[in-house]
């Protein structure tokens, strides 16, 4: 009987109360390795979208015969891109 009144007096205790309530957060929160696994989804799918967006822009840009990088303003970076281009092609 005096054990019974104890349990009735810790069960409506706030330490109790704020134990419980930890404890159905922890068990019905994710582990951390299931919330790294949804994140890593999470990143890849955005960087599946932008790499879409870049591949529908690399095809567009094919199509039309326009540069990817635009014009060189300095005649230097110029001359370097030209030796470039030309070791790169080999002549």
């Amino acid at each position: 009987m005096l054990n019974d009144i104890h349990c009735r007096r810790h069960e409506a205790s706030v330490k109790h109360c704020e134990s419980v309530e930890r404890w159905i957060h922890h068990t019905k929160s994710q582990t951390v390795d299931a919330q790294l696994t949804e994140q890593r989804k999470r990143d890849q799918n955005m960087n599946r979208e932008a790499l879409g967006v870049v591949m529908i822009t690399l095809r567009y840009l094919g199509r039309q015969g326009l540069a990817l990088l635009g014009h060189i303003r300095m005649t230097v970076t110029s001359e370097i891109c030209r030796s470039c281009v030309q070791q790169s092609i080999g002549a």
